[in-house]
């Protein structure tokens, strides 16, 4: 069988890796995988592979065609007359491969059977047994004259040309450095020592890396550090994961570069004496996660130095949990490694999510201080200077438009997720804007979609179970809970969904445990709501709603205290208590920063009024109703006591 060397470009590497494995198993010896090593090494490996190669197949698709890299090792099959030209999606070989006639697999998404995979075979065949070298006339006919070069003589010109244009990439597009290996990166998996203990915990992650493949554009290749090693295999790993344990509830992980064996990044992970298996899904979760933002830095364009990516690692590891952790010390983080690698998009990415949370924990706060919102509008700034485009840039502009203009930071989110309908940050984002203006069945499936494109994250499952309770969806919101623990146990999103789930919808006494376990004094106001919950006599529920006037009235700066207030009220005195408050606040900007608040299941006696209306105007959510034609849930529940359009339009 013949020798084959496969080039394709790193956007369609899932494909080429099911051509790969069916061509293995039609009994041929494939070379497609890049990952090796740096510098010389490199060069003469994939010199070597084209050399040994009886057969180049290239994939032609939409990317490759303009990648230098795929058009050489082309070349190199081409000048050889070894060439078996692929097509994907109608795409036609760039000028100089179009006198081989490319094998067309249509729209096939690497799904399934190789299309047309006999007659990719049957080519091989003939081109192994009897190479076609394409001349052209003009140069068959110098040749039959005696008057030019020889045909070996052509063949040696255009060698020469094509290993100058592969040297020239190597030294200009460096691949040996990371952020520039082809395709799916690769994972060696295995134990940090010797003990039974160890490997046996380096076992269990192997399987649980392997069957969280999820997003194609996320997915890695696993292997085994201990098999690897014993067949002697060619394939160099990208990355070296350890797993260290020094018992069943104890243990460490260690990231290397597998070509110089730097240490990357660490972690020390501890479980009560009761949660080993629990122990285990938190060692497969964050391995994942930081595998992941690896890759990422991988596959830029811009390279990072050692201690750049050991610092990336370590912040884009957490950012998946951001409740769990200090949004202004990551944005420290991140915003040395834009400094340090100003093209580096994933950073400029997280960074914009890391500084527009801090700005809403301010906002929600409702803290006088400007500084997280001047923060926000710098970095706003430099990343629109590096890519306007970023849909994070959208995000975090339709987040300053939040609190002045709801219209218009609804017309930024709406077209935001048009253009991006894939983005796991986008769909969180235009979830919650969704829920603002009182669209809860659509909040929840936004919701519910990022969670199908990022279900590893425990930040989007936890606005997911949020966006399900406030729909009313509470038993799909348990499941979903129970999911996320299972999931990630430990995790601050998941304590976070426990505690907000229980402490309005679900069991109050899980709430108050929680609360108890995570609060060292203070916070009489919710414990206080959770008692007038797990007893609501008139007397424990008086005593709640005295303390919240009270406290109101008293506070330094009130804006901080009305949110709380108006759900206390809503939930144990009703409309007559809400309405009157919100009708009379002189801030509209606090009415604003809560307006999710208002369409939640303890709201709806307070909806049912017809002043709600006027609320709703004063904060523009009735103008963005009839311009956009999108009204709120509410106006179409079947017993819903007035016409929304006609009660709005009286407020003209």
């Amino acid at each position: 069988m013949a020798s084959l060397f496969l080039s394709y470009d790193r956007d369609h590497a899932s494909v080429a890796r099911v051509i790969a494995t069916a061509l293995e198993r039609a009994g041929h010896s494939v070379w497609w995988d890049r990952r090796i090593g740096g510098g010389t090494e490199y060069a003469q490996a994939i010199e070597q592979a084209l050399d040994n190669a009886d057969v180049v197949v290239v994939l032609w698709t939409s990317s490759s065609i303009a990648s230098p890299w795929v058009r050489d090792e082309a070349g190199a099959g081409r000048d050889r007359g070894r060439l078996v030209p692929l097509s994907l999606e109608g795409t036609q070989p760039p000028i100089g491969f179009r006198q081989f006639q490319a094998i067309d697999l249509g729209m096939w998404r690497g799904r399934g059977r190789v299309p047309k995979l006999q007659e990719i075979l049957d080519a091989i065949e003939r081109q192994s047994k009897d190479p076609g070298i394409p001349v052209p006339v003009a140069t068959s006919r110098v040749r039959g004259l005696g008057t030019g070069p020889s045909l070996n003589t052509w063949m040696l010109i255009a060698l020469g040309i094509g290993m100058f244009f592969v040297i020239v990439g190597l030294l200009i597009g460096r691949p040996w450095e990371i952020g520039s290996s082809y395709g799916t990166p690769t994972v060696s998996v295995g134990a940090a020592d010797e003990t039974a203990l160890s490997q046996e915990m380096a076992r269990n992650l192997l399987v649980k890396l392997g069957s969280q493949q999820t997003d194609p554009t996320k997915s890695v290749r696993v292997i085994d550090s201990s098999a690897q090693s014993a067949s002697k295999s060619r394939e160099r790993a990208d990355f070296a994961l350890e797993v260290g344990a020094r018992s069943p509830v104890e243990a460490s992980l260690l990231l290397k570069d597998a070509r110089n064996g730097a240490i990357l990044w660490t972690a020390e992970f501890q479980r009560p004496a009761h949660e080993a298996a629990d122990l285990r899904q938190q060692l497969a979760f964050t391995s994942r996660r930081v595998i992941e933002c690896g890759a990422e830095a991988r596959a830029s364009d811009e390279k990072l130095r050692p201690e750049t990516l050991k610092s990336y690692l370590n912040v884009c590891s957490q950012l998946s949990d951001i409740l769990g952790i200090n949004p202004s010390e990551s944005i420290e983080v991140l915003l040395r490694v834009v400094r340090e690698a100003p093209r580096f998009r994933p950073a400029w990415s997280k960074l914009l999510v890391a500084e527009t949370e801090a700005a809403r924990i301010s906002m929600n706060g409702l803290d006088t201080n400007p500084q997280p919102i001047a923060d926000l509008r710098k970095v706003i700034s430099e990343a629109r200077h590096f890519d306007p485009d970023l849909p994070e840039v959208k995000l975090a502009e339709a987040f300053l438009l939040e609190t002045s203009d709801l219209p218009g930071m609804m017309e930024v989110i709406d077209e935001t997720a048009a253009r991006f309908p894939n983005n796991p940050e986008v769909l969180n984002a235009y979830s919650g804007a969704l829920g603002k203006v009182g669209r809860l069945r659509a909040s929840a499936e936004a919701a519910s979609k990022a969670v199908e494109l990022d279900p590893l994250s425990p930040f989007l499952r936890n606005i997911y179970i949020s966006s399900l309770a406030y729909s009313g969806a509470f038993d799909a919101a348990r499941r979903e809970l129970a999911r996320a623990e299972q999931l990630w146990p430990g995790a601050a999103s998941v304590r976070d969904a426990q505690f907000r789930f229980n402490y309005r919808y679900g069991d109050p006494r899980i709430a108050r445990a929680i609360f108890d376990e995570e609060t060292t004094g203070g916070g009489k106001a919710i414990k206080l709501y959770l008692d007038a919950r797990l007893d609501p006599s008139p007397a424990k529920v008086q005593l709640m709603l005295d303390y919240v006037r009270d406290r109101l009235a008293k506070m330094e700066n009130p804006s901080a205290g009305l949110g709380f207030a108006i759900q206390a009220y809503a939930q144990f005195a009703g409309k007559e208590k809400v309405l009157p408050l919100l009708m009379s606040w002189p801030k509209t900007s606090d009415l604003i920063v809560m307006a999710d608040v208002f369409f939640r299941p303890d709201f709806r006696e307070t909806r049912s009024d017809r002043r709600f209306m006027r609320v709703a105007k004063r904060i523009g959510l009735v103008d963005y109703w009839q311009k956009s034609g999108k009204w709120p849930d509410f106006c179409f529940e079947a017993d819903f006591t007035y016409d929304c359009k006609a009660e709005a339009a009286k407020l003209q």
